[in-house]
């Protein structure tokens, strides 16, 4: 077992342990190294068991200290009315999402670095539609996410780490996030993601999207086709508008662009 500098670091190399759950190889954040291999990783099983299972004792304490006012009665919800946990489940395997047994879900799916007005725009979308139908809501995102994939040399900066990711979708609301290796969805067609992925994995009943969605190998799946596959396989698609701050789109590239230039204020704004 590594030695750890603190609670939560590696030390051999100071990342976020949390950043390693279900992870086998994982990029760094910095801008030097940010793609080398985490090649100690499987050396960390010991102590993030260890980890994972003292930060989840403590967090179901703490929901169930916080559950209960006065005369009994949940004072945490979630979108779901069946659902009682307060914290978000997180998911790295679809098998594992699976045992849950939910027989529907409302799902959107997208990179969600950042979380900016735009994807708060999608999320409090999917927040209608959980409330509306009345199941679950759920976040398919992925690890690394696909601009990195792509790029591992010349990667695009994050605006968000894994656990930001994660304690941002949380405060939203949202019931579960699932978020597996990129690798694992990369080469599946339209119709096998929506067949194998969405419906059969995650039981979407309906799916809440940006209006430039794009999805399956090379980016082939359009929203028209999601739109078909919902009429034949009886799932709702919502299409949520693009989001305008000073007459500029609101999106994850506007915002790096503005932090390249040092426009903070922008970034900010758009960050909301």
């Amino acid at each position: 077992m590594e030695q750890v500098d603190r609670p939560g670091t590696c030390g051999k190399c100071g990342y976020d342990l949390f950043d390693l759950l279900g992870a086998r190889s994982v990029g760094r954040l910095d801008t030097v190294r940010r793609f080398r291999t985490h090649q100690h990783a499987y050396g960390l099983r010991a102590y993030r068991s260890w980890y994972v299972f003292w930060y989840m004792l403590f967090v179901r304490f703490e929901s169930q200290k916080l559950s209960k006012s006065t005369h009994g009665e949940p004072i945490i919800t979630t979108l779901c009315p069946k659902v009682s946990y307060s914290a978000m489940h997180l998911y790295r395997y679809i098998s594992h999402l699976k045992e849950r047994g939910w027989k529907s879900r409302v799902v959107t799916v997208g990179a969600y670095d950042g979380v900016h007005l735009g994807h708060q725009e999608i999320l409090g979308q999917l927040e209608v539609q959980g409330k509306k139908i009345g199941v679950p809501t759920l976040v398919l995102s992925f690890e690394p996410i696909p601009r990195e994939f792509f790029s591992p040399d010349k990667p695009a900066a994050r605006l968000t780490r894994f656990r930001e990711r994660y304690e941002l979708l949380n405060s939203f609301g949202v019931d579960e996030f699932f978020c597996p290796q990129f690798a694992s969805l990369r080469d599946l067609s339209s119709e096998e993601f929506i067949r194998d992925i969405l419906l059969a994995g995650l039981n979407a009943r309906h799916i809440v999207v940006g209006h430039d969605f794009r999805f399956a190998a090379e980016r082939l799946g359009t929203l028209d086709d999601l739109k078909t596959a919902g009429i034949n396989c009886g799932f709702g698609v919502t299409e949520v508008s693009a989001v305008y701050r000073e007459n500029q789109r609101v999106s994850s590239t506007a915002i790096r662009n503005a932090l390249k230039v040092g426009d903070l204020k922008t970034a900010r704004a758009m960050l909301g």
